[in-house]
């Protein structure tokens, strides 16, 4: 069941659909276990050999996952959770970087709606994109890359375990960290403008809705397993997290959801991703 999130966030956005992919043929669960393994013996300054991703060490501990005072009933009940050590990009996937996947694979470039390329966030792109970009980078650079679980992505958020408990993603005054309704002049922005987290990772607030790895269910978090959780096993639609250059603060909090199907592409939806 689609969240009240998705449905006001959205409804004010024309969907333009891609033919539709079967994502269920995605090995989701399979493909983040396997590629857990070993994240950690890289450099955590280092780069992705030339796709210019700055990767930012996230210290695996333990967070309450969840707001059992959200927006929607979806983000409750709250729920320990404990993670592995992972790395994350430091900013959402670009159009200089997406782009360069594009021309060496043949697809076809997202529109990026007359708000420019090069630093952007690349938007326009469906989950099935999104996966495909994290398996060319995997060859490119012969390191697993990947998206987040969405488990991963909040506690990468909230600030890992150098956490304030801020409401959004590095403080909790929006304008600081985040383009939203007010000040984004209804479109997207060059990633790393706006203040960075705990950790220095930028626009975990903002921007653009973020894909991640797992199948949405709306009642997930009652029996999300509490160590390494990779969300449900199937599903009809895939996670987004959080806020786009759209939302209002009230639908920007670190802890919302939204979900979506796999093929539906949006100028308020994008990546980043994870080894």
């Amino acid at each position: 069941m689609k969240t009240l999130l998705t449905f006001i966030f959205f409804s004010s956005i024309s969907p333009i659909v891609q033919d539709s992919v079967d994502s269920s043929s995605f090995p989701v669960s399979a493909s983040q276990q396997e590629l857990s393994a070993g994240f950690l013996s890289h450099d955590d300054s280092a780069k992705s050999h030339d796709l210019g991703i700055k990767w930012v060490r996230v210290d695996g501990g333990r967070f309450r996952m969840g707001n059992d005072n959200g927006l929607s009933p979806d983000e409750s009940p709250e729920h320990e959770v404990s993670l592995d050590g992972f790395f994350i990009s430091a900013t959402e996937i670009t159009f200089d970087q997406y782009d360069r996947f594009c021309e060496a694979t043949k697809k076809t470039k997202p529109n990026d709606n007359g708000w420019g390329r090069g630093r952007m966030p690349v938007i326009n792109v469906n989950w099935n994109d999104a996966y495909e970009f994290c398996q060319w980078a995997t060859n490119v650079t012969g390191s697993p890359v990947r998206l987040p679980t969405e488990a991963e992505w909040e506690f990468a958020a909230r600030g890992g375990t150098k956490s304030r408990k801020f409401t959004f993603s590095g403080g909790n005054k929006v304008d600081d960290v985040a383009w939203f309704a007010e000040n984004s002049e209804r479109k997207t922005h060059n990633v790393a403008l706006k203040a960075p987290n705990e950790l220095g990772i930028y626009d975990m607030t903002g921007n653009i809705w973020e894909w991640v790895a797992d199948w949405y269910s709306d009642e997930y978090y009652s029996v999300s397993p509490k160590h390494n959780p990779q969300g449900p096993q199937t599903g009809t639609h895939h996670v987004l997290r959080v806020g786009s250059w759209l939302s209002t603060a009230t639908y920007s909090h670190v802890t919302t959801r939204s979900s979506l199907r796999s093929d539906y592409i949006s100028t308020g939806n994008g990546f980043r991703v994870c080894r």
